[in-house]
């Protein structure tokens, strides 16, 4: 994974942030099903992103979504700046 590389991971449902809808492009959904269903869309920055980087970030984010649960953020930047609220 390319730490340089920020991806932006964001609960299905809500809205995205002013300040992240000129710099990120949606890419794919990630779902985690257990007890209750998480889905979130992983958006990647509007720069030349190749494939292989956004797969590895989706493997990433599927499994830290089943580590963290049940404290899911609503946002959050990736791979290494938590920034959202619950």
């Amino acid at each position: 994974m390319d730490p340089d590389i920020q991806f932006l991971a964001s609960r299905s449902g809500l809205p995205l942030r002013p300040e992240f809808r000129a710099k990120f492009v949606h890419t794919l959904k990630i779902d985690y099903f257990r007890r209750d269903q998480v889905q979130y869309f992983l958006d990647a920055p509007i720069v030349e992103t190749e494939s292989y980087q956004v797969t590895r970030q989706a493997i990433w984010l599927a499994e830290l979504l089943r580590k963290v649960r049940p404290n899911h953020l609503d946002w959050f930047l990736t791979p290494d700046t938590p920034g959202g609220r619950r």
